[in-house]
């Protein structure tokens, strides 16, 4: 059997018709989509704090949807759906570290470096199922620190799919 380039072109139309919510691409609810990325840009190092501290990443770089506000750090769904987020740090020399993916006060996934002898990047990611209004955002551990400044320490979601 022989295809053409138009054939490939026509099937590739079709899945599109069938399957609009493509991997690749970032999802569209009610017209808009819904992504972010932002950075924890506070002047050098972030803690240590006696208490959880949730981290404010104040320099927000994107943000379609406005569905992450850069004065509280905080994520707020504005659709049930499907969603994957990243946190990437960078923690300087002598500094325990350690961060926590949290969604309405429930940990997800968690990256640390308890050698504090050497400086260290870590980061972790996950999907996670939203329902309209539920939060996600990123907590430091007591008695942690990570270097805020620049361009190392970022928060960063989108929307996969809708329910």
């Amino acid at each position: 059997m022989i295809h053409s380039f138009r054939d490939a072109a026509r099937t590739r139309e079709k899945q599109s018709v069938d399957h609009p919510n493509r991997s690749d691409q970032p999802t569209e609810m009610a017209g808009k989509k819904i992504m972010f990325t932002a950075v924890a840009d506070q002047g050098g190092n972030f803690g240590p704090f006696e208490a959880e501290t949730t981290v404010v990443y104040n320099k927000v770089i994107t943000n379609i949807g406005n569905a992450y506000d850069g004065t509280s750090g905080i994520f707020k769904a504005p659709v049930a759906g499907y969603y994957y987020f990243t946190f990437f740090y960078h923690a300087g020399e002598n500094s325990k570290s350690a961060l926590k993916l949290m969604k309405s006060d429930s940990c997800i996934v968690e990256a640390f470096d308890k050698n504090a002898t050497t400086a260290d990047n870590a980061g972790n990611a996950a999907f996670l199922q939203l329902n309209e209004n539920d939060q996600v955002y990123v907590r430091l551990s007591p008695d942690n620190r990570i270097w805020a400044s620049g361009y190392t320490t970022t928060f960063s979601g989108f929307l996969v799919s809708g329910m």
